[in-house]
């Protein structure tokens, strides 16, 4: 059994010598995306000579985050050279300065948005919810009223306007096809800079009259008078420079909420149908 055993291991160590001796040479530098590592130049070795972690430098930034999607940031292993890249989250400014609320409230920026303004007016045990959706140059709008009692809805109104051409519907379930036709004036067109003059919440001028709450990310103002209009409880927020949402109490009591999403948009969408 001794004889067997040392005759193993005599075979081993041949088998040893014959592959690699214990002196590697360094071969090629080689990495993967953790480490990097000498290959052994001697015949059958697959030893990984001074293997390591790869050493990062500083850092370059490769892409600029922006409104238009996330950044990129790249690091180069001082050691090998491999490159490795790291997503820069976009952060969207929440805080403008006095010219750029200004510019956020010129009328151009509204003629080719989406603007959904939502009216609600609680009465007791009655509430009655309105919503308009304007789309891209005011090609399409739908206004829809709700009226609640006790939370449930008891009845439903909808509006469809396409340019001059306007469809009403009574209820959720009925089809373009059966819904009541008519032409509408020019002056019943509804637009996102027109619904901010008709609600009173076109703030060009007014930036002193808000303070930042950092804690909600929006400027606020109590109270503002716009004519014979008082407006309480004013918010307003912003996502890179542009006006993201607005709310308002009116004097009558009403709660006027309006989001703002697709700025620039230079395709007007047309509708299909009222759901």
């Amino acid at each position: 059994m001794k004889k067997i055993l040392l005759i193993f291991i005599a075979a081993l160590s041949i088998a040893c010598l014959m592959g690699c001796d214990h002196s590697h040479k360094k071969g090629e530098l080689s990495f993967d995306e953790k480490s990097h590592w000498y290959s052994c130049k001697n015949k059958d070795c697959d030893e990984k000579i001074e293997s390591a972690e790869h050493i990062w430098g500083q850092g370059v930034v490769t892409k600029e985050p922006s409104s238009n999607g996330d950044g990129e940031k790249a690091y180069l292993c001082t050691v090998c050279k491999y490159v490795k890249t790291e997503k820069i989250t976009h952060v969207p400014q929440k805080t403008v300065t006095s010219e750029q609320w200004d510019r956020a409230f010129l009328p151009a920026n509204f003629h080719n948005v989406t603007a959904t303004l939502t009216e609600t007016i609680s009465m007791g045990d009655t509430a009655h919810k309105t919503e308009y959706t304007i789309l891209a140059n005011q090609l399409v709008i739908y206004l829809t009223t709700v009226k609640y009692v006790n939370g449930e809805e008891v009845s439903y109104s909808a509006r469809l306007q396409d340019g001059y051409h306007q469809w009403t519907f009574t209820s959720r379930e009925q089809k373009l096809e059966d819904a009541t036709y008519n032409v509408v004036d020019s002056s019943e067109i509804m637009s996102a800079d027109k619904i901010l003059e008709d609600y009173s919440l076109n703030l060009e001028g007014l930036f002193g009259s808000f303070a930042y709450n950092r804690e909600t990310e929006c400027y606020e103002a109590d109270s503002l008078s716009f004519g014979k209009k008082q407006m309480t409880s004013l918010s307003v927020s912003f996502s890179d420079s542009k006006i993201a949402k607005l709310s308002a109490t009116t004097s009558e009591g009403m709660t006027v909420s309006i989001a703002f999403t697709n700025y620039g948009k230079t395709e007007p969408q047309k509708a299909v149908d009222i759901k």
